[in-house]
């Protein structure tokens, strides 16, 4: 799955999950349909990831393993605040994080909270979402968990360059986290802190700096196989073509990015970006 091999993924899980059921190993089922959700929403089928996702949500509640809930409530946030369903997102990963202090699993507490953040961030509540990133920072720091530390930085500049404030420290945090990340090959993670700082630097005035970045992001996503990614990084080559008065293409990459948002069932993006095209033609 990691190496976007989708039909080896698939017959690999369709065995695991024949030989599961054949032992009557509701654990094992939970964590088939788990995996498979957690792929299906990496490549942006999203309807698909919140089928699995809910059936494996289901058997972890009738087998009572709490790790499994904790990570499925997570997954599920993840995917149902790309759809634009953030009020669900909110209490899928508030549930996460109770559940998770309850149990004593701190890192995974500190997953959702980096979730519930972004649920917040979508519903424009900025102030919630700061203060949540806060939280899983410091939950981060306290038990050394260093990739959710350098999420919760990434999330923190994300607010921040939304909010277009903060611009310096955020470059700061992505930095930083980008340091991580690229050490770690985490080639996702890499992508979207590539595309963060190259709108920070269009929000300064540094066109030049934001396509370099913007470029380079389009060749790192085409590797790894990213329909939101890329449908983000065309969005933001269409946001810096319009600063600089060049509409037509501007206009080819907002209809890029319109293409793959409505493919992959992300409707708050596909409206956004209907007002984006329409700029452009009346332009």
């Amino acid at each position: 799955g990691r190496k976007q091999e989708l039909p080896s993924a698939n017959a690999s899980f369709d065995k695991a999950d024949t030989l599961f059921q054949a032992l009557s190993d509701y654990e094992g089922r939970t964590e088939v349909l788990y995996q498979r959700g957690a792929l299906l929403n990496q490549i942006g089928q999203l309807p698909e990831a919140q089928e699995n996702l809910q059936k494996a949500l289901e058997i972890a509640g009738t087998s009572n393993n709490q790790y499994q809930r904790i990570k499925t409530l997570l997954q599920l946030s993840s995917v149902l605040y790309m759809q634009g369903n953030t009020e669900q997102a909110k209490e899928y990963a508030t549930s996460a994080v109770n559940l998770a202090q309850t149990n004593g699993l701190e890192n995974l507490a500190t997953q959702g909270l980096i979730d519930l953040g972004n649920a917040y961030l979508v519903r424009r509540e900025y102030a919630e979402a700061e203060q949540v990133f806060k939280q899983a920072f410091d939950f981060a720091r306290k038990n050394k968990g260093l990739r959710n530390q350098s999420m919760a930085l990434l999330s923190l500049a994300k607010l921040y360059i939304q909010q277009e404030v903060n611009l310096d420290q955020a470059t700061s945090f992505i930095e930083q986290a980008l340091g991580y990340f690229q050490q770690g090959g985490y080639k996702k993670e890499i992508s979207q802190a590539i595309l963060l700082r190259g709108r920070a630097k269009l929000l300064q005035g540094d066109y030049k700096g934001a396509l370099q970045d913007f470029e380079q992001q389009l060749q790192v996503v085409k590797q790894i196989n990213d329909p939101s990614q890329l449908a983000s990084t065309y969005l933001l080559l269409g946001n810096l073509l319009m600063g600089l008065e060049n509409y037509p293409d501007a206009l080819r990459n907002f209809e890029e990015s319109y293409d793959i948002y409505k493919n992959i069932d992300v409707p708050l993006n596909v409206g956004y970006l209907m007002l984006d095209q329409s700029e452009m033609l009346w332009r």
